[in-house]
């Protein structure tokens, strides 16, 4: 019973630390104002569109971590009229599409962490149920052992009897 209130307590301080991360992350995920300060900084001929040199530039600078394919691949998804350049509505589409799936992605994780609390109290009940059979399996343990005292005692007694008819030749 003490390791589920634990690991409740455990689960309870992991939720906490996933909401603070949650908020930093929210909070990086910036404001419309800061999407049009960041396009305009990226769009480095500054016609109003990013082409996909610009694009894949801004982003190797930023992060480094994408290939020119899976930059092109994220190039194309923004792109949504398919004009080969990206606009400012669709860098801002985009960006919001990706605050959706950011706090879709929380919303279910919140989901997830409530069922688990729920499975969570659920085991603590089954627990506190099997503690409660443990001790009625001991108390007829108990009263078994007792039983068997008992009976062992009225053997004997019968036993004693038996002889006791025996010795005095009583017949039935």
């Amino acid at each position: 019973m003490k390791l589920l209130e634990e690991q409740l307590e455990s689960t309870k301080r992991q939720d906490a630390q996933r909401q603070d991360a949650y908020e930093q992350r929210r909070e990086r995920i910036v404001s419309s104002d800061e999407v049009e300060k960041l396009f305009r900084t990226i769009d480095a001929n500054d016609d109003g569109t990013l082409s996909l040199e610009e694009f894949k530039l801004a982003c190797l600078l930023s992060t480094g971590c994408m290939s020119g394919e899976e930059l092109e691949g994220v190039f194309d998804s923004l792109d949504v009229d398919g004009s080969g350049s990206i606009d400012l509505s669709e860098f801002r589409a985009g960006f919001e599409s990706l605050r959706q799936r950011f706090a879709e992605s929380q919303s279910e994780t919140v989901v997830l962490r409530a069922q688990q609390g729920e499975q969570l109290a659920q085991i603590q009940q089954l627990t506190v149920g099997i503690g409660e059979a443990d001790a009625a399996a001991q108390v007829a343990a108990t009263k078994l052992e007792h039983e068997k005292k008992r009976t062992a005692a009225l053997v004997k007694e019968n036993e004693g009897l038996a002889e006791q008819l025996a010795a005095t030749d009583v017949r039935l």
